[in-house]
């Protein structure tokens, strides 16, 4: 049995997303607000990368209000299948059901890669590229400053990016945010059972 969510804003507001029982998607008012958030700082962004994608729910969206390009990394099979199929759907790409991964999908407008594996696995050869803007939902909480430390080690951000990470509330202390020299943290703002921190990449 599956459930359903549905883009909140652009092209494709109010198409439904496939979600996989035994996670929990990034709720429709949190995204509203992420987008709200990050709109308000950036005037543009032309290639995202969904690191915890699960069903596609925040790269999807990212793709609906005008990126170009979106990569989705996943490590769980079953999750992928509903990802491409979600993509498949609602950006209407043809596919012939050859699941080879890396995974690059297309329509006229947009580009779309799917990358089997752990985000922080440094030793998988699939590529992943440099990005304006990382949407990071884990489903367990990560310290920010070690998923700053991954970002500018690994190169994934290009110059004045901007990362989202999504933290579910549960009463710890490893969210909190270190001085770095590369990475200040623009806002902090809780949004129902969530904390979201939008952090700008600040290189020289």
């Amino acid at each position: 049995m599956t459930t359903d969510l549905r883009i909140i804003s652009g092209k494709f507001k109010k198409t439904k997303i496939e979600v996989v029982p035994g996670i929990t998607p990034t709720l429709g008012r949190v995204r509203k607000s992420i987008f709200d958030i990050l709109y308000s700082y950036y005037n543009i962004f032309r290639n995202v990368l969904d690191g915890f994608a699960g069903s596609g729910a925040l790269g999807l969206e990212a793709i609906s209000i005008g990126c170009d390009t979106a990569t989705f990394v996943e490590i769980e099979k079953t999750r992928i299948i509903t990802l491409i199929n979600n993509i498949r759907r609602i950006a209407k790409v043809e596919h012939n059901y050859i699941y080879k991964m890396p995974l690059t999908l297309q329509n006229n407008e947009n580009q779309y890669h799917i990358i089997h594996k752990n985000l922080f696995d440094t030793n998988n050869s699939d590529h992943i590229y440099q990005y304006d803007l990382v949407l990071l939902d884990p489903p367990f909480n990560l310290s920010i400053n070690y998923i700053c430390d991954f970002m500018h080690n690994n190169n994934i951000l290009n110059k004045n990016g901007c990362c989202i990470v999504i933290h579910r509330k549960c009463g710890t202390n490893d969210t909190f945010f270190q001085p770095s020299e590369y990475f200040n943290v623009l806002l902090v703002r809780d949004i129902g059972p969530a904390t979201v921190h939008l952090i700008h990449y600040q290189t020289t």
